[in-house]
């Protein structure tokens, strides 16, 4: 079960996300972009902000990879089966 994140954690992450595409799933790197930020009222909302959008992006890279890695698997079912079907094609000469 995950952690109930605040609505306007939510928003401002969300806000941040259009702004700037900059942000990665490191939360150091994250927090630092924010704070360079006027917009944050304070160091605990920052950390929120900052961890939730580390969340978001770690998210992200993990379902660019699942994909990827769906497509892979999918190259290699279609190769085999054409292997296959060239066997099948391909005549038996008897011994």
């Amino acid at each position: 079960m995950g952690r109930i994140k605040q609505k306007m954690i939510k928003n401002a992450a969300r806000d941040f996300l259009k702004e700037d595409h900059s942000f990665t799933p490191d939360f150091e790197h994250d927090k630092q972009l924010l704070e360079q930020s006027e917009a944050m009222p304070g160091k605990k909302v920052r950390n929120k902000v900052a961890g939730y959008l580390a969340r978001l992006e770690k998210a992200k890279l993990n379902a660019a990879a699942k994909a990827a890695k769906r497509a892979a698997k999918e190259e290699a079912a279609k190769a085999a089966a054409e292997k296959e079907e060239q066997e099948k094609e391909r005549p038996q000469y008897e011994q």
